[in-house]
């Protein structure tokens, strides 16, 4: 009986450790980054800018391009942004067709995602 009493309160200093320590991991896992997302048309693309502080969430992430002329909202495009963040989708034919034009960035693991806000892109 003797040998279990040290062993029991090993075991009790092991799990507890072992309780603390996942209560530290859950503390540890961070909120996921505020991203943004803005837009804006010239006569041939439409280019914005992902913002975030967290690097990985506006570096080398996949903007999505929408666009509405009577019907639904369609995606168009896409694009890769570049290390600072920006992107641009050139207009076919060179010309940016008009209409209207969001774009976003789906969420991924530490990220949120982001909807930029709705422009009208005027006929010619």
């Amino acid at each position: 009986m003797k040998a279990r009493g040290p062993i029991s309160a090993a075991l009790a200093a092991i799990l507890a450790v072992g309780v603390a320590g996942g209560a530290n991991a859950a503390e540890e896992r961070r909120e996921a980054a505020k991203v943004e997302i803005s837009i804006e048309a010239t006569e041939s693309a439409v280019k914005g800018k992902v913002s975030s502080s967290d690097q990985d969430c506006k570096s080398g992430v996949t903007v999505r391009l929408f666009f509405k002329d009577g019907g639904p909202f369609q995606e168009v495009a896409r694009d890769g942004t570049t290390f600072r963040g920006k992107y641009k989708i050139n207009g076919p034919s060179g010309a940016v067709p008009a209409g209207k034009y969001f774009s976003m960035v789906k969420q991924k693991p530490g990220c949120e995602p982001a909807v930029s806000k709705t422009i009208k892109v005027p006929g010619a």
